[in-house]
C-alpha cells in the first residue's frame, strides 16, 4: 500500500498548547542597528484578546488536548464548540497586524513566533516616526488553526469536500498559512483531483513566503505524488529528491523513489492512500 500523509501534525498541536501555556510572557529587546530598538513581548498566552476570542481558545485548547489523549475521537464532543467559532471568526486575521501602537504577531509555534515578531519589529521601525519605539506582542493564531483542526478530521474520515470548505475559511483569514496549503493538497488528492493539487503546491512554492520556504519538504513530496498519479515519473523523481535536501532521511519519499523505480521495471500501479498521522503519546 501507497500512503499519501495528511499535513496535520499530532506534533504540532502539543506544540501549540505548550506555547499557548506559557504564563505571562517573556519579555526581550531586539534593537536594530541605528535604530532605538523595539520590545518584542513572546507569549503573551491570551493578553489582548478579544471575550470571542478568549473562549474560542479555551474551546481550541480543549480539544487539542482530548486530540493529545485520543487521538481523533477525542475531538468529537468538541465539535460543535468548533464549528461555532469558525462560523462566528473574523473574514481577515492576519499573521502580522498592526493595532495602534503594537503589532499583534499570531503563531501558535514559539520558534516561527519569533521570526515573525522580529520581521515585524523591522517593518514597524522603518515605518515610526524616528525615535518611536516600537511593541510587538505574540497572540495564539486562534482561528486558522481551528479551521486545520476541523479540517484535518474531516480529512481522516474521508469527508474530503468537507475538508475544502473548512480549510478554505482558514486561507481566507491567512491565504498563506503552510500548514492550511498543505492539508488542503490532501484533500485535493483525496478527491482524486491531482492537476488542482499539484498546482497548489507549485504555487505555494512559487509565494515566497518565509515560513512556506522553511517547509518546503511536505510542498515537494506532495507534488511528487501528484505527478506520479498523472504519470510524470522524471518529474516526479525529481520533486522526491528535491524534498530529501531538506529531509534525507524521509521514509515517505524514499518509499516513493523506489516505487518509481518498480513502476519503470513493469511493476504494477498502486493506488495510493490519504491518512492522517495519529495523536502523539503524552511524552512527545
Amino acid at each position: 500500500m501507497r500512503i499519501f500523509r495528511s499535513a496535520f501534525s499530532g506534533a504540532a498541536v502539543v506544540a501549540g498548547i505548550l506555547a499557548l501555556a506559557l504564563p505571562g510572557g517573556a519579555t526581550a529587546q531586539t534593537p536594530l542597528p541605528d535604530q532605538p530598538g523595539s520590545q518584542i513581548v513572546i507569549g503573551g498566552g491570551g493578553d489582548g484578546l478579544s471575550a470571542a476570542e478568549t473562549e474560542d481558545l479555551a474551546a481550541y485548547q480543549a480539544a487539542a488536548e482530548a486530540f493529545q489523549r485520543r487521538g481523533f475521537a477525542g475531538l468529537n464532543s468538541y465539535q460543535a464548540r468548533l464549528r461555532r467559532a469558525i462560523n462566528r471568526a473574523p473574514a481577515s486575521y492576519p499573521a502580522i497586524e498592526q493595532a495602534g501602537d503594537t503589532w499583534i504577531v499570531r503563531s501558535n509555534d514559539l520558534g516561527e513566533g519569533l521570526m515573525l515578531s522580529v520581521m515585524a519589529s523591522a517593518a514597524a521601525q522603518n515605518a515610526a516616526a524616528p525615535g518611536a519605539r516600537v511593541n510587538v506582542s505574540t497572540q495564539p493564531n486562534v482561528y486558522p488553526m481551528i479551521a486545520l483542526l476541523l479540517g484535518s478530521a474531516a480529512v481522516e474520515r474521508h469527508k474530503y469536500s468537507e475538508a475544502l470548505d473548512l480549510l478554505d475559511r482558514g486561507l481566507a483569514m491567512q491565504p498563506l498559512h503552510w500548514q492550511l496549503l498543505a492539508e488542503r493538497i490532501s484533500a485535493l488528492y483525496g478527491l482524486q483531483r491531482w492537476e488542482e493539487g499539484l498546482k497548489a503546491a507549485d504555487e505555494a512554492l512559487a509565494s515566497g513566503d518565509m515560513l512556506i520556504g522553511m517547509h518546503a519538504a511536505p510542498f515537494h513530496r506532495k507534488r511528487g505524488f501528484g505527478l506520479v498519479e498523472l504519470g510524470r515519473l522524471d518529474e516526479a523523481q525529481a520533486a522526491y529528491e528535491e524534498s530529501l535536501k531538506d529531509e534525507p532521511d524521509n521514509t515517505t519519499a524514499l518509499g516513493e523513489l523506489e516505487y518509481i523505480r518498480g513502476l519503470r521495471r513493469g511493476a504494477a500501479p498502486v493506488a495510493g492512500q490519504v491518512i492522517v498521522p495519529p495523536a502523539p503519546s503524552p511524552s512527545t
